[in-house]
């Protein structure tokens, strides 16, 4: 049922819809549900952690180490999402593919900073990561 999102400030509570999320909601980027790139006045607003939904169209696919945000939660909802782990060749620019581990819905990866990431899933993908960043 997508178009639900529902705001209720004074109730305490924001109600969202999943595809609302993924298409990304005002002001925010697709995918981005709480963190400190929300305003302050936003119930969405969090200094201490960062929650992102996302499918194909929001996935990083670029090399990165995790050690702007520290350990990272990515919970795999539905299709399957590739995790690809890298290391560093003698170049100490080029990634070489180390290891990849594949999982499927209602599978769970924790990533500790410092281990180079990518990504690659199936067009069905949605996932949800959990982590804290620090941003200005």
């Amino acid at each position: 049922m997508p178009g639900s999102t529902e705001n209720s400030h004074g109730e305490g509570y924001l109600l969202l819809d999943a595809a609302d999320i993924r298409n990304g909601l005002a002001g925010t980027k697709p995918g981005w549900v709480m963190g400190s790139f929300a305003s302050a006045d936003d119930p969405r607003f969090s200094r201490e952690f960062e929650v992102k939904e996302w499918d194909l169209r929001s996935m990083r696919r670029d090399w990165r180490d995790g050690m702007d945000c520290g350990n990272e939660y990515i919970a795999v909802l539905d299709g399957v999402l590739t995790v690809v782990l890298g290391r560093l060749t003698e170049d100490g620019r080029t990634v070489a593919v180390a290891k990849e581990i594949e999982l499927g819905p209602e599978q769970r990866i924790i990533l500790a900073p410092g281990i180079l990431r990518s990504f690659r899933a199936t067009e069905n993908v949605k996932a949800l990561t959990v982590r804290h960043c620090s941003r200005p």
